[in-house]
């Protein structure tokens, strides 16, 4: 988990967009890949799990589309 704010809040996006670029060309390289979800505290959030359980969703979210890429699976 990571919590931004300022700059960091700023700049999240480009950062995760690199950082899933560089997850991509691990696939080809047969490298580390791991799968990473966000998510922003939302004024209607009631509870921090909230947050949490987006951040989840889009974690599998991308994990399925990093299997379509050609990432392997767990055996």
């Amino acid at each position: 988990m990571v919590i931004l704010q300022e700059k960091g809040y700023d700049t999240m996006e480009e950062v995760i967009n690199e950082i899933n670029l560089a997850i991509e060309d691990n696939i080809k390289n047969k490298e580390v890949i791991i799968s990473i979800g966000y998510s922003v505290l939302k004024p209607e959030d009631q509870l921090v799990h909230d947050v949490f359980e987006r951040a989840d969703q889009m974690m599998y979210k991308r994990k399925q589309q990093l299997k379509q890429m050609g990432a392997p699976t767990r055996a």
